[in-house]
């Protein structure tokens, strides 16, 4: 009887992992990878489209800050980056900086192009906010678009007089 004994206390020190331990960790580490997959955006393409969302709300808030406050303010585009003015009665001055509407710059490769009132402006030298937020609630008859390339989906960010704004999506020649 002891050979049989000592095999069974054999079989209950065994090293290693059962299975279920193995799909365990193989689970946690799935759910890690899935995680940070989901917080880095992935592509250039999926980088400009949060840009283009951020900037259409950003404009719809300015649109909204100018009525609510009374106080003109304006959008400065530049080939990098672009900035919110408010206009104080004599000159255009930079809103804080710590608000909602920080300076922010585009990702890397893309650009801009603005048209205003139909004309195409250039943006290189621009000192002075081309689309205006006025305290009536009107603004600026612009069109705003972002793209990288002819490969990568690009966006245009529209506004109209009557303080109506759209985001449409570019979809690339093939």
């Amino acid at each position: 009887m002891t050979p049989m004994r000592g095999s069974l206390e054999r079989s209950h020190h065994q090293l290693g992992f059962t299975l279920l331990e193995l799909m365990l960790v193989i689970l946690i580490i799935g759910l890690m990878v899935g995680t940070v997959s989901l917080a880095l955006p992935d592509n250039a393409g999926q980088q400009l489209q949060q840009h283009a969302t951020r900037l259409h709300a950003q404009i719809n808030l300015a649109n909204q800050q100018a009525v609510f406050q009374n106080q003109d303010i304006g959008l400065l585009v530049t080939t990098e980056q672009y900035d919110f003015y408010h206009f104080d009665g004599d000159r255009w001055k930079l809103l804080e900086p710590q608000s909602r509407f920080a300076p922010r710059g585009l990702p890397e490769l893309a650009q801009f192009e603005l048209s205003v009132a139909g004309q195409l402006v250039e943006l290189e030298e621009a000192q002075q906010p081309q689309i205006l937020f006025l305290s009536d609630g009107q603004m600026s008859d612009f069109q705003l678009s972002l793209s990288i390339d002819e490969e990568t989906p690009g966006f245009v960010i529209q506004g109209y007089l009557t303080g109506e704004t759209n985001l449409t999506v570019i979809e690339p020649q093939r």
